[in-house]
């Protein structure tokens, strides 16, 4: 009799792996929900700057001064060439800006005069009034603080303020 004997098959799965490349060589690339917007950076270059000293002139006589007596004196400097503009007022902010030499002395208490002759302008600027000179632009001016029209100063103590700036149009 013919025996068979049963063949048993064992079964090896080898699973190898799988390698996906993506290519993808027909798409375009993109930037999407794109918004603008732009600013204004102001490069300027510093302007001029100026100083000044005033020098009251030492031991006035009180009483009635002699019109056109000096008072005091100023010199101003200036980095560059600019147009100055200057005030004198009181302690209540009321100008009390005179007249330039050689024009009719007015009725205000003090003149401004320049050893280089210069005329200038009233001007109201921000609510204050200026003068402003007219003539070249200058880095250096000296001046004189005159009393006109036979002032008479009782105060021991007269304070003159004075405002020097640069005109700018």
């Amino acid at each position: 009799m013919l025996k068979v004997s049963k063949v048993s098959s064992i079964c090896f799965l080898f699973s190898l792996p799988f390698f996906s490349f993506y290519a993808n060589a027909g798409a375009v690339p993109s930037i999407q929900n794109v918004i603008s917007d732009s600013v204004d950076v102001n490069f300027t270059s510093p302007g001029p700057t100026i100083s000044m000293t005033l020098t009251a002139l030492p031991d006035l006589q009180a009483g009635s001064l002699p019109a056109t007596t000096v008072v005091a004196k100023a010199n101003v400097t200036a980095t560059a060439p600019v147009t100055f503009a200057f005030r004198f007022h009181n302690a209540v902010d009321d100008p009390i800006i005179g007249d330039v030499k050689g024009s009719t002395p007015s009725a205000k208490p003090l003149r401004f005069t320049t050893s280089n002759f210069y005329d200038f302008d009233k001007r109201l600027i921000d609510g204050k009034q200026w003068g402003i000179l007219q003539g070249p632009a200058t880095d250096s001016l000296g001046f004189d603080i005159i009393s006109l029209n036979n002032q008479t100063a009782s105060a021991a103590t007269y304070t003159i303020p004075v405002d020097m700036g640069i005109f700018v149009q």
